[in-house]
């Protein structure tokens, strides 16, 4: 069990988790839907490994925010281009200040930690998906994803969710905590 306080540690917890369920991930199952109904696999490993990069351009201007290739899935091997992205995004969020002041992420500004946290979630909840598309275990460090769901309910409210986040779903309060994560952005756990 994690039991650590450092965002940034937590984050390389939640990079590992997400690289185990990705390098699970065979050429025949990229186009396996995932709870993200609009994406299949492949979809899901483009997007949560821009993302990375993404959120990683707003901390610091050394990031080119089209850093990853255009179809990150296609390749042999998803997991070491998701792998690359998690590595340059933990540098990024090691260096001195990264977690001071406020980032510009896209069109709103936010205090950096909460892009931390927003970045936790969004890699934990979309490994999720992926394990849920290509049917292997979804479970995790409980405490990694207890923190993961406190950032959740801390950036993402009702009149935030816009097209981002789906409304959230009824779950049991003693469901795992990262199924209670998967259904607060809107998933339905099994």
């Amino acid at each position: 069990m994690t039991h650590t306080t450092d965002p940034v540690a937590l984050l390389e917890r939640i990079y590992q988790h997400a690289d185990s369920i990705l390098s699970q991930i065979s050429p025949d199952q990229y186009e396996l839907p995932t709870p993200c109904t609009q994406w299949n696999v492949r979809d899901v490993v483009d997007h949560v490994t821009g993302s990375i990069y993404f959120m990683a351009s707003a901390v610091t201007e050394d990031v080119p925010q089209a850093a990853p290739p255009a179809d990150v899935a296609a390749t042999e091997q998803p997991a070491e281009r998701f792998r690359a992205a998690a590595d340059l995004s933990l540098s990024v969020w090691r260096s001195p200040g990264a977690l001071e002041g406020s980032v510009r992420l896209g069109p709103v500004e936010m205090p950096a930690q909460a892009l931390l946290g927003l970045n936790q979630f969004e890699v934990l909840t979309h490994a999720w998906d992926v394990a849920e598309g290509i049917g292997v275990d979804r479970s995790m460090d409980p405490a990694v994803a207890e923190a993961a769901l406190a950032a959740a309910h801390m950036i993402v409210s009702d009149e935030t969710r816009g097209d981002r986040f789906a409304p959230s779903v009824e779950i049991a309060d003693d469901a795992p905590a990262h199924d209670r994560l998967a259904a607060f952005l809107g998933r339905r756990p099994a």
